[in-house]
């Protein structure tokens, strides 16, 4: 994260926290993730080529499957990475490129279920949106979007 940009997934969930634009997260937070270290994958994948030639030398039919993954010895649960996110932004946070003030992080909000993201999302954004309508007279013609299942529940 040197240049803090964007190139890798991990990165870029972090940096768009410790900028405030990332606010809300859908998912189980007490979730299980894998953090797999790019060299533990190219030892794997070497591995995994050594032996398949090895395999096919031998005109050996059987399907290899090769997995690599840390979740099972080494769980870590999606709310600990946030936390250790959160815990980095608050001690060294990130400048404000207009004022060079420190941006202060709020703690992230985790929906469980797509519902509970789509009120969220109807009462932070369209409804500042239909506010904004009104107070310039277009709200009359305005409807709101609805998809075939109707309104969030």
């Amino acid at each position: 994260m040197k240049d803090l940009g964007i190139k890798r997934t991990i990165d870029s969930v972090a940096v768009a926290y410790g900028k405030g634009t990332l606010t809300c997260s859908l998912g189980d937070h007490k979730g299980v993730i894998d953090f797999i270290p790019g060299d533990m994958v190219v030892n794997a994948m070497l591995a995994a080529m050594v032996a398949h030639a090895y395999a096919n030398q031998a005109n050996d039919d059987d399907m290899i499957i090769y997995h690599v993954g840390s979740s099972a010895s080494n769980p870590l649960k999606i709310h600990m990475v946030y936390n250790y996110i959160s815990k980095y932004f608050n001690a060294k946070p990130l400048e404000n490129n207009k004022d060079g003030k420190p941006i202060k992080v709020r703690k992230r909000t985790f929906f469980s279920s797509m519902a509970s993201f789509r009120i969220y999302m109807f009462i932070r954004y369209m409804l500042p949106l239909l506010r904004c309508l009104r107070w310039m007279g277009d709200y009359g013609d305005y409807r709101i979007p609805t998809n075939e299942r109707g309104p969030p529940e």
